[in-house]
């Protein structure tokens, strides 16, 4: 897997560079938007890995204005994790709008990194492979990853920010995921949840996608201590 890496800190961009590649990845490095542009107009990668704030010369450029300069060359269509110092939904919905496809606040832990662009990846597969790269589906459920929105029986669904990253993470794995596994994935940093959140946020979710209560849209697994997306129609036995 090729991944292209866009940080202007020499030890931020140092210290990312030797995690991918320790853990199998194929690294392009490049400190700014001249160097990440100059990569991108020559391969193709599986993924990138880019800084929000691209603040250092020759480039000064935003790393959002990066990735559609990047989306315009029209060459292959990866999945950016957009790398950030701000925590905050404000910062999370202009990256989604801004065509990134996952986010982490700095400082992150380096298993969070690579657990993130793993999953960001075999998303990409799936989707690659289902010959639909936009669009995640799950009964009556679909969901617009590139214009982040959500439709139920193709009624829209304004989902805010935290919403939309756990019913997306549902859909990519299309398994029963715990609650530990929706944190590392959902929340932009993982010390900042717990299992109280998870609820919550589940339950504040299932109200959104079905307001009339005609079916169970996210299923708790209490043996397990996890959730997944329920089949269609409604199941009846209990959990």
């Amino acid at each position: 897997m090729k991944i292209l890496l866009v940080e202007d800190q020499d030890l931020e961009r140092e210290r990312t560079a030797a995690l991918l590649e320790d853990n199998g990845y194929t690294v392009d490095a490049a400190c700014g938007l001249d160097d990440a542009l100059d990569f991108a107009r020559v391969y193709d990668y599986d993924a990138g890995v880019v800084d929000l704030h691209l603040t250092s010369p020759p480039s000064r450029m935003e790393g959002l204005d990066l990735i559609g300069q990047i989306r315009r060359l029209r060459r292959r269509h990866y999945p950016v994790l957009v790398l950030t110092l701000r925590n905050d939904v404000e910062t999370e919905v202009k990256v989604f709008e801004g065509g990134g496809n996952e986010f982490i606040a700095k400082p992150y832990l380096p298993t969070i990194l690579l657990i993130r662009l793993h999953a960001m990846l075999q998303a990409t597969q799936r989707r690659d492979h289902a010959g639909d790269s936009t669009v995640l589906r799950h009964g009556p459920i679909a969901l617009d990853v590139i214009r982040a929105e959500v439709r139920v029986d193709d009624k829209p669904v304004p989902l805010r920010a935290m919403e939309f990253r756990l019913l997306k993470y549902l859909l990519m794995t299309d398994r029963t995921v715990s609650t530990n596994e929706i944190i590392a994935h959902v929340w932009p940093s993982a010390r900042s949840a717990d299992a109280n959140n998870v609820h919550n946020l589940v339950s504040t979710l299932r109200k959104m996608l079905d307001p009339e209560q005609m079916y169970e849209p996210i299923r708790h697994v209490r043996e397990i201590k996890g959730y997944r997306l329920n089949d269609f129609p409604r199941e009846t036995e209990a959990d």
